[in-house]
């Protein structure tokens, strides 16, 4: 007799990826993403030891792991790259990121930062600076100059807040006057702060001015800025700067600033996201037309408590610049589909300005990636084109709950032993695509800062979180029936470290500096060098002397 075949056959390894030479396994890997490398690393031990032991896929592996793509092929040998990727990922993990500081003379003026940028004012010069980076190898670079006196029609210009976009040679300003309309300007970078030449108009008004230092924010994504203004009243504007047509537009008046928060950002050239306190609200734009019914949907964070209010919301989200097509390419750098939202609040069952010793207060920190808040966006479209009713779809306000659309990527971090309430004008989180810089306030504003924290949160952020001590609670699920209606469930892994100081770098003393931010791979500071008041007219602002055939002849005013 004959026997049938078993049905559990064990496959021939020359009919699997085993089976195949080792240099095609090795080609076939490197064309796998970093999460799909980090499953094979558990399918077995074969496949595990070949991605440990091949220096290139192990590279792919590691730049997954600390939310990095690759650069440019012919930038560097992998051996190099991969040298100073674990040189980055030993200073994340330890805490010890550099600082790289930019010195500056005291007569700068005033200081900014956009992104990478720093705008560094003396009158109407603005010198535009790029610092160097720690590890992936990008230099230190001067953008430009500004010339604002030559081109504005107003001599006496009070820049209120800007943007730039490099590779569209933009710089957008405002001009806040207590009076008058506020102006966004459109200049250009390589005309020296020259109208730029494919502005449809030099300038667009907004509303009148509410108070002299209202709140701003500017953001370009392409033909697209965003301008947002916020006193008693918040406005916000989408322009596109090259036809001059306003492309959406909003506006709310509310009673008390440190109780409300709104602040506009990009998702893609197509989606932004409205944060109004505690609920993000997603609305579609186009560069070309006014959408009517441009909300797509409404993410709420988790629900508190009857009694529980949210207070004193802050948010930033930061997308990293791209400089894989400069000169100078990197060796590796942020991976941008990585990159949050994150929002910090208080809350509490007294509003913000009556906020005491005797009621209690908590403090949250949201991380949400803009690929989950487009996911959800894209969930919703797909629901209402499956709705059979059209019209009545259309008509529905999607307002989604947090356990309905956090599965697909999000957390929320309790903030322990703060020496609470904290000043809404001093800003303690910074993001820079998938990591946050978190620095603890402190109840007098004269001492130093001593303590920050890098949270570190995409798929594949894996490895201990070491605080030394437990400021940042990171839980799979946050169950405090007292503050929440449901049990808080958080699928995004995040990573926190506590920053170590050195005496070299990072002294932790940054009340001495005028300014510091989170870098792609390190801390950008800014130190302000007080010169004698005999020091050479040149040396102001840290400026290299200004060679120009008009200045040459003129007696500048410096």
């Amino acid at each position: 007799m004959s026997s049938s075949p078993s049905k559990n056959v064990v496959m021939r390894s020359d009919n699997c990826l085993l089976g195949l030479a080792k240099e095609l396994v090795v080609y076939i890997l490197l064309k796998l993403p970093p999460a799909d490398l980090m499953s094979c690393t558990r399918v077995c031990r074969a496949l595990a030891d070949i991605i440990e032991q091949t220096p290139a896929v192990q590279y792919c592996l590691q730049l997954g792991i600390a939310g990095m793509v690759d650069g440019p092929p012919n930038v560097a040998p992998v051996s190099k790259r991969f040298e100073q990727l674990r040189a980055f990922q030993a200073a994340s993990l330890e805490g010890t990121l550099p600082m790289e500081i930019t010195t500056y003379s005291q007569g700068y003026g005033w200081y900014m930062y956009h992104n990478d940028i720093d705008f560094f004012g003396h009158n109407h010069v603005l010198k535009l600076s790029r610092p160097a980076s720690a590890f992936t190898g990008i230099p230190e670079k001067d953008v430009g100059h500004l010339y604002l006196e030559d081109h504005p029609p107003d001599q006496d210009l009070s820049i209120g807040n800007s943007a730039v976009d490099c590779e569209q040679d933009l710089v957008v300003m405002t001009q806040v006057d207590p009076v008058e309309a506020p102006r966004l300007y459109f200049l250009s970078i390589s005309e020296e702060g020259a109208f730029h030449p494919l502005a449809a108009q030099p300038y667009v008004e907004g509303p009148a001015a509410w108070s002299w230092r209202p709140q701003e924010c500017l953001e370009i994504r392409g033909d697209l800025v965003i301008w947002s203004i916020t006193t008693g009243i918040s406005q916000i504007f989408i322009y596109n700067w090259k036809t001059g047509k306003t492309v959406w537009e909003y506006g709310g008046i509310h009673d008390h600033v440190d109780k409300y928060h709104i602040r506009p950002y990009f998702l893609d050239a197509t989606h932004i996201v409205v944060v109004h306190n505690t609920t993000l609200r997603i609305h579609e734009v186009s560069p070309t037309r006014q959408i009517r019914d441009s909300l797509v949907c409404t993410l709420e964070l988790p629900a508190l408590k009857a009694k529980k209010q949210p207070h004193d919301v802050r948010s930033c989200l930061q997308f990293p610049l791209s400089h894989l097509d400069e000169p100078e390419a990197p060796l590796f750098e942020c991976d941008p589909s990585l990159t949050l939202l994150v929002l910090r609040f208080s809350a509490c069952s007294t509003p913000s300005w009556q906020v005491h010793l005797s009621h209690p207060c908590k403090e949250f920190l949201a991380l949400i990636p803009v690929s989950t808040m487009l996911a959800q966006a894209e969930r919703v479209r797909a629901a209402r084109r499956l709705d059979a009713s059209g019209v009545a779809s259309n008509q529905k306000r999607w307002n989604i709950p947090w356990k309905e659309w956090s599965p697909l990527g999000a957390s929320l971090l309790e903030l322990q032993g703060l020496d609470g309430p904290r000043s809404h004008l001093e800003p303690d989180v910074f993001a820079m695509g998938s990591r946050v810089l978190f620095m603890p306030h402190k109840r007098d504003r004269s001492e130093a800062r001593d303590e920050a924290y890098i949270i570190d949160a995409h798929p594949l952020a894996i490895g201990p979180s070491d605080t030394g001590e437990p400021r940042i609670v990171v839980k799979k699920c946050l169950e405090d029936p007292e503050w929440f209606v449901d049990p808080v469930h958080n699928t995004l892994p995040c990573r926190v470290v506590r920053l170590v100081p050195s005496t070299d770098a990072l002294d932790l003393d940054w009340g001495g500096l005028e300014s510091f931010r989170l870098g792609k791979d390190c801390l950008h500071g800014v130190e302000i060098v007080r010169l004698p008041s005999s020091a050479p007219a040149e040396t102001v602002c840290g400026f290299d002397p200004l060679v120009r055939d008009e200045m040459e002849e003129e007696d500048t005013d410096w």
